[in-house]
Formats: C-alpha cells, structure tokens, sequence
C-alpha cells in the first residue's frame, strides 16, 4: 500500500520520528496500529453496549416517557451539560 503525505505532514513525521528515536516508517506503523486498535475497542464498546440495550429492552427494564416526561427528561440533560465535570474544571498545568 502506498500513503501520500502533504509536505506539511512529512516534516511532522521526521520531526517526531526524530524527537521518538523511530524512524518515520516504524512511526507510521505504530501510529496506524494505535489507531486500529482504538477503533476497534470503539466498536467492541459500542456492540456491548448496544447488546446491553437489546437485554434490557428483553427483561422490561425500560422507562416509557410521556411528552411531560420526555421534556423534564431533556431539561435534566440540558442542566447536567451545562455543568462543568469534575475533569473539565480542573486547571490544566
């Protein structure tokens, strides 16, 4: 397989190829099989989580949502994202 860079993206490569000690094929390599294997533990959370799903639906365990409901439901979701999470109010430094 052949990949063509920008030169922009060439001259980052040989930038951390040379502050990692790896040549810029190995980086490549390590860069394409670290993304390979997050995509692939994505879509293996994503199957559990779908399948928990399905199993609930099964078992009952679901909440049928009135439009009262549904509207207190989404005020809930709207107020929680508005708060900053523990992680996100952290100083960075």
């Amino acid at each position: 397989m052949e990949v063509h860079f920008t030169p922009e993206q060439e001259g980052r490569l040989r930038e951390t190829a040379a502050r990692t000690g790896l040549d810029p094929e190995a980086l490549v390599t390590e860069a394409v099989d670290f993304f390979l294997a997050s995509a692939d533990h994505d879509i293996q959370d994503l199957q559990a989580a779908v399948a928990e799903g399905d199993a609930d639906l099964e078992a009952g365990n679901y909440t049928d949502f009135s439009e009262e409901t549904l509207h207190e439901l989404f005020a809930g979701v709207r107020r929680r994202s508005a708060k900053p999470s523990p992680v996100q109010a952290k100083p960075r430094g």
